[in-house]
């Protein structure tokens, strides 16, 4: 792991986020840019995350690049719900901002991605943004049962349509497995 300080706050690099981002350019075949415009969403995702605690004079402790992503750790003090909400909604908001703008410009594809990595991403899931949101505002058996009744109905559109790739349903599987490992 590679490890460094920028303006206070460490950032690590663990050999797992290359290696995934290796992999996947070379399992994509000719598809490159598709990969491009994921990681760039994904980076701007968390760009959001990091705007929105910046302007929450909420600065972030820790920002690891990890084989399952980016990850932001924040310097959680006593924050309003409302507060940390916002921080937590940020990521996605972007995503959202960025379909919306590719959407009016013509891409497509990048409008396709940061749809799907807001929407994937707002899932009530524990370890994404929406399962974090749902624990700021429900009891944790509310949030579990909403993520339960997710996975169900994710499981069933897929099944249904027939169309599911294996990236997204390995995110999901390790996401259930996450759930049901929660106590």
């Amino acid at each position: 792991m590679l490890e460094t300080k920028v303006g206070g706050v460490r950032v690590s690099f663990c050999f797992g986020f290359f290696a995934v981002v290796m992999f996947t350019f070379f399992a994509g075949g000719g598809g490159s840019a598709g990969i491009f415009a994921a990681l760039l969403g994904c980076i701007l995702h968390e760009a959001g995350h990091f705007a929105a605690m910046c302007l929450l004079d909420q600065p972030p402790e820790r920002v690891c690049f990890y084989a399952g992503g980016i990850k932001i750790v924040p310097r959680w003090g006593l924050l309003s719900r409302r507060r940390e909400g916002a921080i937590l909604a940020a990521g996605c908001a972007v995503n959202f901002l960025l379909a919306w703008l590719s959407h009016m410009a013509g891409l497509r594809e990048f409008c396709a991605v940061n749809a799907a990595l807001g929407a994937f991403n707002m899932l009530p899931f524990a370890h994404f943004d929406g399962g974090r949101l749902a624990a700021l505002y429900f009891k944790e058996g509310a949030r579990r049962a909403l993520a339960w009744v997710c996975f169900a109905g994710i499981f069933a559109l897929a099944a249904y349509s027939g169309q599911i790739s294996p990236a997204a349903l390995a995110v999901l599987i390790f996401a259930a497995i996450s759930e049901a490992a929660m106590r």
